[in-house]
């Protein structure tokens, strides 16, 4: 995320659930997630992949760290937060919208 312009947002139906889990779960550090999954890559402005039912492409507009002091809802701290790892928080502007014809 950190080296392109753009980034996309990738939905898909029930039935890639169990991928999804592995996708979440499982270190790209440690393993090939994408050969492993059998999903395939495409390059639009972003990556994506192929079996994905809607996908957004946006051009990143603004990319800044979490302040946890602006965390309105402490539980969000504390439930997702609890190794005071915070991600970048990214603002992008919606260019592309693709949506997967039904079979």
């Amino acid at each position: 995320l950190d080296t392109h312009d753009h980034f996309a947002l990738s939905f898909y139906d029930e039935s890639h659930r169990n991928m999804l889990q592995y996708m979440g779960k499982a270190s790209g550090k440690d393993e090939d997630k994408i050969q492993i999954s059998h999903l395939h890559l495409i390059m639009d402005h972003a990556p994506y992949f192929e079996e994905a039912k809607e996908v957004i492409i946006a051009r990143k507009l603004f990319a800044q760290e979490i302040d946890p002091e602006c965390i309105l809802d402490t539980q969000v701290d504390k439930n997702c937060y609890p190794e005071k790892d915070y991600h970048i928080l990214y603002v992008g502007e919606i260019e592309k919208i693709l949506i997967q014809s039904a079979q």
